[in-house]
């Protein structure tokens, strides 16, 4: 781009048209263009976090402020619009208002799952590998 600045997020290599999934649940606060970002996602979480993705070359049907998402729901599609030099995602996560680096923030705790809460993770976890494998894209998706 001709010039260097920090660089606050993640970025993950990916075919154009990949599905992005949401990292939690959570409402979407933005869904549109951002400049540099292109077409970019924000979504906030309970305790004050909020992430952010980024260069989607379209975000998915009913992914609009106000809408309420869930773990492991696509979202939108990898792509290159804005200030990009590829076809990436960049991710960001935001904790109380700071842009932190996502690779090494020590997210809060969880449970062990058992019983039925066990398997529905694990029938979750099997439709998410399945779709990022087939690069399949799911029933309700935006143009991209």
């Amino acid at each position: 781009l001709g010039y260097s600045r920090m660089h606050t997020g993640v970025d993950w290599a990916a075919p154009r048209g990949t599905p992005i999934i949401s990292a939690g649940n959570g409402v979407v606060e933005k869904a549109g263009w951002a400049s540099g970002y292109g077409n970019q996602t924000l979504i906030r979480h309970a305790n004050g976090y909020v992430t952010s993705y980024n260069h989607q070359s379209g975000i998915a049907k009913g992914i609009v402020p106000g809408a309420k998402v869930n773990q492991g729901q696509v979202i939108g599609f990898v792509g290159s619009t804005g200030a990009s030099t590829g076809s990436h995602l960049h991710y960001e996560l935001i904790v109380n208002g700071t842009k932190v680096d996502a690779m090494k923030v020590r997210l809060p705790g969880g449970k062990a799952l058992e019983g039925t809460a066990l398997a529905a993770f694990q029938q979750e976890r099997q439709r998410i590998d399945t779709l990022l494998q087939s690069g399949g894209r799911p029933a309700q998706v935006a143009s991209r």
